[in-house]
This record gives structure tokens, sequence and C-alpha cells, in this order.
């Protein structure tokens, strides 16, 4: 926007006869989607004519920087930055965290489901032995399980698979 289009506007404004009796802070509105209530916006401390690289512009200085993030996660970022990193890179670390967060519960599900099928495969293996055994050791004689040691085993084994027996 041009200064001249700024002065009309604000000249349009101040003519109002109401504006003129409150003097209206000067804000600018901070971007935040999904807000409900007041329009989020910060005061304007100062306004001056820019020189050097900015000549040819009207500087406006807010009171406060104008962003969304909280000040924890200003902070973070900043300190980031001085240790030479981006804040791509800090978010980058930040989701390849929750990642790996995300991924020890899978772990640690995966885990407790397979000890589950070990107890319940040992019991089934016990279940099965007629403790006879041949010159080589291995199992003779007829094998008649336990019915409730192969529940047992089934029913594990359907948890696992998501409740298909």
């Amino acid at each position: 926007m041009k200064f001249s289009r700024f002065f009309e506007l604000i000249t349009a404004i101040w003519a109002n006869k109401i504006n003129q009796r409150r003097d209206p802070e000067v804000t600018i509105i901070i971007h935040s989607p999904g807000s409900v209530g007041v329009t989020p916006s910060v005061e304007v401390e100062s306004i001056e004519a820019g020189f050097d690289w900015s000549a040819g512009q009207v500087l406006i200085y807010p009171a406060q920087p104008l962003t969304t993030l909280t000040p924890d996660r200003v902070a973070d970022i900043t300190t980031s930055v001085r240790k030479g990193q981006s804040r791509h890179a800090y978010e980058a670390y930040k989701k390849h965290k929750a990642e790996i967060a995300t991924a020890a519960t899978e772990y640690s599900k995966v885990a407790g489901q397979r000890d589950e099928l070990l107890i319940a495969l040992e019991a089934l293996s016990a279940a099965c032995d007629t403790g006879e055994r041949d010159r080589d050791g291995k199992q003779s004689g007829v094998v008649i399980p336990d019915k409730h040691a192969v529940w047992a085993a089934r029913e594990a084994i359907a948890r696992v698979k998501g409740g298909i027996v």
C-alpha cells in the first residue's frame, strides 16, 4: 500500500465524528484462523520513515512480535537459531521425537502380544506332551491335548489378530 492511500484511509476514519471523540487505538491484526471472540491484534509502538536500504518506505513497529507462536516456542526457536540450527530443523526434530515416542508405544504393545502368545503356546505344548518317550527322546503315544490350553492359545492368537478366531 502506498502512503497516499494509507493517508486517505486514515483521513476517512478520522472524519467520522464518533472516532474523533474516542481517540481510537492503532493496532495491527494478527492472522489467527479459528479464533473466537475479539480480533487478535498488537498495538503499534511507532511509525517512522525508512532510510538507507528501507528508503521510500514507512516502517510500522509493533509493540510485540507479530506471531501466533507461544512465548515458549519463540524462545526455543531463538535458542535453536543461536546454536546454528534453523526453525525447520527444530520442527523436524520435534516431529522425529514424536515418531520415536509412537514407535516405542507400538513396540511395547507388540512385545506384550508376543509374550502373551509365547505363554499360551508353552501351555499348549505342555498340555500336548504325554510324557512318553522312545529311545531317541522323541515323544511317543497318542496326544490328547487339554481343551483349556487349546482354547487359551486360540484366544491369545485371536486377540493378536484383532478378534478373529
